[in-house]
C-alpha cells in the first residue's frame, strides 16, 4: 500500500494532474478520477516510443452506484472535451473494460506482466482518440 500512496502523492503535486472527486445523493464522496500528463518513466521501459498524451490513471466508484453514470460524469469532467487519452487496465476485468469500450475506447499493444502491487497480473493500455457525442 505505501507504493501506491506514494504514487497518489505524485499525482497530486503534479501541476498537470487533475483529480475530479464524485459526489451522491447525500453529498457525500462517491468516486474520483484522477488524469495526468503521460506517459510514466515506467511506461517507457515497456514502450520506448510512447508520445505524450493524456493517461487517466484511476478512475473508481463505490459499487452501490455502479450504472448510475457516475463513472462517465467523473471520465468527462477529468478528460478535457474530445483529447485523446489512454489508460491501464488489469487483464480480467471484464466490468471495466466494457465501460472502457462503450465510451470510446479500444485496446491498444501487447500485454504486459504488471509489478509491484499487482505483481503477477497482466495488465494492457486502451485509448480512446476522441470523445464521444452526448
Amino acid at each position: 500500500m505505501a507504493a501506491i500512496a506514494a504514487e497518489d502523492r505524485e499525482f497530486l503535486s503534479d501541476p498537470a494532474g487533475r483529480v475530479v472527486l464524485g459526489l451522491d445523493g447525500t453529498g457525500e464522496p462517491a468516486g474520483f478520477a484522477t488524469v495526468c500528463d503521460g506517459p510514466q518513466r515506467w511506461e517507457l521501459q515497456f514502450e520506448p516510443g510512447l508520445q505524450p498524451e493524456r493517461e487517466l490513471v484511476k478512475l473508481y466508484v463505490l459499487e452501490r452506484l455502479h450504472g448510475s453514470g457516475l463513472g462517465r460524469q467523473l471520465l468527462d469532467e477529468a478528460v478535457d472535451g474530445h483529447d485523446p487519452v489512454y489508460l491501464w487496465i488489469m487483464a480480467g476485468n471484464a466490468r471495466a473494460e466494457a465501460f472502457y469500450a462503450k465510451n470510446g475506447f479500444e485496446r491498444i499493444g501487447p500485454s504486459y506482466q504488471a509489478d509491484g502491487p499487482w505483481s503477477g497480473q497482466e495488465t494492457f493500455r486502451m485509448r480512446r482518440v476522441q470523445g464521444l457525442a452526448d
